[in-house]
């Protein structure tokens, strides 16, 4: 589990440490605040473990700089990489390092992103890419990237080390650490039921996993389901709802249900790692919401899933309050408040702050709708 985040650098953070994290994390704050640039940390992050998204099948780090544009073509990735990666640089200062350190309880996990990139042996082409983990070597420090490139930044050069040795040390020491880092899924708007239909449904239908996904939406969202499967449309085969008189492709669901269908489904598949949510409440009613919710919590509940979770919505953070306890799982709220300086200033909310919070609409743009 990660117990704190250190991010530097990044967006429009100059600087945001986070500590006491707990199963579930909610994040509140005004627009611009550094909520989804706190999720994207934790997702960057991941990708020194693990490169692609296991979901889209493209690099992390090229989606973290696309993923705000709209769709891009794949094709043209490293372009649009080259072209816009100065924007993931607080300011755009460029020849600072981007830094990013998660805590793991006793172990520590500290990261540096260059805009220019070095060229040690075996390094990706320079525009590419690359993600350091700052590695101890006596008094100094060494930017080890994988599989085998090893930088010093304080010669600028490839340090004259037993290269091997140094990186079997580092894969012992974090190897449960990095099993929990290549797990780590970003649910977000920008998911597609073709990213579902490529990646993720033939790997929840070989397991049986389907049956979850069919158990939410008969919760809620279409009671009267009885299977989802794979239907032949225009020359190929798309995801479709078996319902009781006819058969109804993901595509044309309500934006609700389709939500929670795009997010239920990676959820269903991975354990013992983080899954990070950008706004679940978009396109929920509260009926909706909580069937959702309920699902997420149980399936982190049992799989060992630590949440981190952004939202404006006061009604989500009610929903999440009453079935972690339930559930008995830990939740902290943490309110963001980003100066002018770019440096956030994040607090921990006690239960009575939540309440306060609710009554007198301190935060603008949070939902106090009654719950149904």
């Amino acid at each position: 589990m990660i117990t704190s985040i250190y991010v530097e650098n990044l967006r429009g953070v100059k600087r945001c440490v986070v500590n006491n994290l707990t199963h579930v994390n909610i994040f509140i704050g005004r627009n611009g605040a550094g909520k989804s640039t706190l999720l994207e940390a934790i997702y960057m992050a991941s990708a020194w473990a693990r490169p692609l998204d296991i979901i889209k099948g493209v690099s992390k780090l090229l989606h973290v700089v696309t993923r705000r544009r709209g769709h891009v073509d794949a094709r043209y990735g490293w372009e649009i990489y080259s072209k816009y990666k100065d924007m993931l640089w607080f300011n755009k200062y460029i020849n600072e390092e981007i830094r990013i350190a998660l805590n793991f309880g006793e172990k520590k996990m500290e990261f540096r992103l260059m805009y220019s990139q070095p060229q040690p042996p075996h390094a990706p082409p320079a525009d590419g890419p690359a993600l350091w983990l700052v590695v101890a070597q006596g008094s100094n420090v060494i930017y080890y990237q994988r599989p085998d490139s090893f930088w010093s930044p304080v010669t600028k050069s490839t340090p004259p080390l037993p290269f091997s040795e140094l990186q079997k040390r580092v894969e012992d020491e974090l190897r449960q650490e990095l099993e929990f880092l290549e797990g780590v899924l970003l649910l977000d708007s920008r998911l597609t039921p073709r990213d579902l239909e490529q990646r993720i449904w033939p790997q929840l239908l070989d397991r049986r996993l389907d049956t979850l996904i069919v158990e939410m939406l008969r919760e809620e969202y279409e009671v009267d389901v009885h299977d989802i499967t794979y239907k032949p449309v225009g020359g190929e085969y798309v995801l479709a709802l078996k319902l009781k008189n006819t058969t109804v492709e993901i595509d044309a669901l309500g934006d609700g249900a389709r939500a929670a269908v795009m997010y239920a489904s990676p959820l269903a598949l991975v354990k013992d790692t983080a899954v990070l949510m950008e706004d679940p409440e978009a396109h929920q009613h509260p009926a909706g919401l909580k069937a959702f919710m309920s699902f997420a919590l149980k399936i982190a509940k049992r799989q060992n899933l630590q949440l981190f979770i952004t939202t404006h919505s006061i009604e989500l953070i009610n929903i999440i309050k009453q079935l972690v306890r339930e559930l008995d799982m830990g939740i902290h709220v943490y309110f963001m408040e980003r100066g002018p300086d770019g440096v956030v200033d994040v607090r921990m909310l006690e239960e009575v702050d939540v309440d306060v919070l609710q009554k007198t609409a301190l935060i603008p743009g949070l939902s106090a709708r009654v719950s149904a």
